[in-house]
């Protein structure tokens, strides 16, 4: 497996890249509290309720009145 990875690695043509933007990382973005990734699991459901929703909102007519709980 790792000399497939090795073999594969080696054959890419790297002239055929180009760096178009460097991003700089600052103290700042180091001190960030930044939230937890989702887990697979949670972008599932979210994925699930958004499916659900984009269905009710297809069977909506322009102009009728809605309510949404969440």
């Amino acid at each position: 497996m790792l000399y497939k990875s090795k073999v594969a690695f080696a054959s890419i043509d790297w002239q055929d890249f180009v760096v178009v933007e460097t991003i700089e990382f600052t103290v700042a973005d180091a001190e960030a509290d930044l939230p937890l990734p989702m887990t697979r699991k949670t972008l599932e459901n979210l994925n699930s309720i958004k499916k659900k929703a984009d269905k009710v909102f297809e069977e909506i007519e322009p102009g009728e009145d809605i309510m949404v709980f969440l």
